[in-house]
């Protein structure tokens, strides 16, 4: 094996070894390049106390206060409204489309017994009336709710 393979190979077994994912005969494997390339037991070291590093590292969460200001702001919340409706605009359309095909695939297959056509078309018209009454629902509730002006 020539020495940039070596080396390739025992960078992936260092990668491995950090990640704690080594079997026995490739922790010997890598113990023999280690000792044969001083430059990558160096580069192992480096990379272990880089990854003890990374473990102590904590991240420190944001006060109430600044995320209470960020919401406060007309362009924070126009961007993240915008991005909803975007979102649920493009959505709607992929499952109305979704459902045009669907029905037109079973409508002309001639496979498929008008009983089972009947059953299919019945149980996506109950799906479609119970989504539209958990969405009113949820509409009458939303106005109606008493805590929805309250602010942490």
């Amino acid at each position: 094996m020539s020495t940039s393979n070596e080396k390739e190979r025992a960078r992936q077994l260092i990668m491995a070894a950090i990640d704690e994912e080594l079997r026995d005969e490739d922790r010997k494997e890598l113990s023999v390049y280690l000792n044969k390339y001083p430059e990558l037991k160096q580069e192992f070291n480096e990379f272990k106390e880089l990854q003890e590093i990374t473990m102590q590292t904590k991240f420190n969460p944001l006060p109430e206060q600044v995320w209470d200001n960020y919401w406060l702001q007309v362009y924070n919340r126009l961007e993240r409204g915008i991005g909803w409706i975007l979102f649920s605009l493009g959505a709607i359309v992929l499952l109305f489309y979704g459902l045009y095909s669907m029905i037109e695939s079973i409508l002309v297959d001639i496979e498929i017994d008008w009983w089972v056509k009947l059953a299919i078309f019945s149980a996506l018209a109950g799906v479609i009336i119970l989504l539209i009454s958990v969405v009113r629902e949820k509409l009458f509730l939303h106005k109606s709710e008493r805590y929805k002006d309250i602010r942490r």
